[in-house]
């Protein structure tokens, strides 16, 4: 779903994508501004309690970047182990 997003934001020129988690509640909601601050932070176990919109938007940053950048910009993350 993620590289759909990504191709089709690439072929119409798209400069934005806004990411709405409606089945949010208070808690989860700080969390989730922080995940978004600091999204290159290894937080353990982060892969279990991310919610849905978090790991798209961690996904999304990654095919962001271009492929000799990766390494440098995006630090590990458990979710990502397999992209």
């Amino acid at each position: 779903l993620a590289g759909q997003i990504a191709r089709a934001a690439t072929i119409f020129r798209i400069d934005e994508v806004v990411v709405f988690d409606n089945k949010i509640n208070s808690t989860d909601e700080s969390r989730l501004t922080t995940a978004n601050k600091h999204s290159g932070s290894h937080e353990s176990g982060a892969a279990s309690r991310e919610s849905g919109a978090a790991f798209l938007i961690r996904i999304l940053r990654y095919l962001e970047t271009p492929q000799y950048l990766r390494k440098s910009l995006i630090a590990k993350h458990d979710s990502l182990r397999l992209v």
